[in-house]
């Protein structure tokens, strides 16, 4: 089996799984019937095949990974430049600088993230400016206009 029939949550697919492994052992010296031991010994049977299902599992996942891996090593990628001014409700204002990876399957990876304050705006703008000049021919997007429900 595969990893894949763990990411599925109540039917549907899931970006995310956890495997809960719990096993219930009894002191054999306490077991006092055929009875009991037969049935410890089924169960033990079945819980050591679930393990094993579960370590395939994980194989299968670990090899995934690797692949993943190769694929975004080796993938085309732009980059994103972004300058945005973040207000909070209290009447707070951020900025806030980012370089986006962005790869060819839409997959974004963030490479830098760098807050200002309102009262560092030019910071955040120096830190822009130099980073245009850093990386030329980057994408950029600046958004700091006022949202309409600021005063």
């Amino acid at each position: 089996m595969s990893y894949h029939k763990y990411l599925t949550r109540y039917g549907s697919p899931s970006d995310s799984a956890e495997i809960d492994c719990r096993v219930y052992l009894v002191d054999p010296a306490k077991l006092a019937s055929a009875k009991d031991i037969s049935y410890r010994d089924t169960r033990t049977a079945e819980e050591i095949a679930h393990l094993e299902d579960i370590l395939q599992a994980l194989r299968d996942y670990r090899k995934d990974l690797a692949a993943r891996y190769g694929e975004l090593e080796t993938m085309p990628y732009t980059r994103l430049l972004k300058l945005e001014r973040h207000p909070y409700w209290k009447g707070n204002i951020e900025y806030i600088v980012t370089i986006t990876r962005q790869y060819s399957d839409k997959t974004d990876v963030q490479e830098l993230r760098e807050v200002y304050p309102g009262k560092e705006r030019k910071k955040a703008f120096d830190r822009y400016n130099a980073l245009l000049k850093q990386y030329p021919g980057i994408r950029n997007e600046m958004d700091i206009e006022k949202r309409s429900w600021e005063k």
